[in-house]
């Protein structure tokens, strides 16, 4: 009811508005109004010309049955862009433990890129942090006391969170337009939740203090035209 009333409301103050502008009495004020929009404004310049954007996709996720959802932006002439990113996906089983059954990881982070050349090309470094949340499924086989037999294999669930600290080095080469990939490569190192625990089953995970990552990222500058950017 109340939005009813509130959308009725709009549309007289519409009609109102138009009936009472059209009238002659108020042709002069036309002039008028313009003349000081003109003279008081100062020119806008394009959206693009202040504030660029862009997004990013990493394969490695995809391939490590997740995603990751990447974006940044920078303004002017900045040398460096903030980029923001939120991802998850499974930890490769060359890098669990033997009694680790499978580890989901779930981070968001935000990062500054240094570029040394101009318009977001060439080598850039990278520093960030990022929120770091990993869920461990450990695979525990009881042994009978009685019969010394194995019993099935149980599973134990954990969760351990962390802050971790990025550095990195990457390289943007524009294909096309705005178009480009980046290999990138750098180490995430953990600065909290550091300590080992012991879980069920006198099992003890020690928290691994870095990680070394490699990747290829393809992103899109949005709005960019080669025309107006250098390779």
């Amino acid at each position: 009811m109340f939005s009813k009333i509130l959308f009725s409301l709009c549309c007289c103050f519409y009609i109102s508005y138009q009936q009472l502008w059209s009238n002659p009495l108020f042709s002069p004020c036309h002039s008028n109004i313009s003349r000081i929009l003109d003279t008081t404004l100062l020119p806008l310049p394009s959206a693009y010309d202040k504030l660029h954007l862009g997004i990013e996709l990493e394969l490695s996720p995809f391939i490590l049955k997740g995603y990751i959802l990447q974006g940044w932006l920078s303004l002017g002439n900045a040398p460096f862009r903030l980029r923001v990113n939120m991802a998850e996906n499974d930890m490769p089983k060359f890098m669990l433990d033997k009694r680790i059954e499978k580890e989901r990881i779930n981070s968001i982070g935000a990062y500054l890129d240094f570029f040394l050349k101009p318009q977001f090309t060439g080598l850039y470094f990278t520093g960030g942090i990022h929120y770091f949340a990993q869920n461990i499924t450990t695979k525990d086989t009881l042994v009978n006391n009685s019969s010394l037999i194995l019993n099935p294999i149980s599973y134990n669930k954990l969760a351990h969170n962390s802050i971790m600290i990025s550095l990195g080095l990457g390289y943007n080469y524009y294909f096309y337009k705005g178009f480009y990939i980046a290999p990138w490569a750098g180490f995430h190192t953990r600065m909290s939740n550091t300590r080992a625990k012991n879980w069920a089953q006198d099992f003890t995970y020690e928290p691994q203090l870095l990680y070394p990552e490699v990747a290829l990222k393809i992103g899109w500058h949005i709005g960019r035209k080669k025309k107006n950017f250098s390779k």
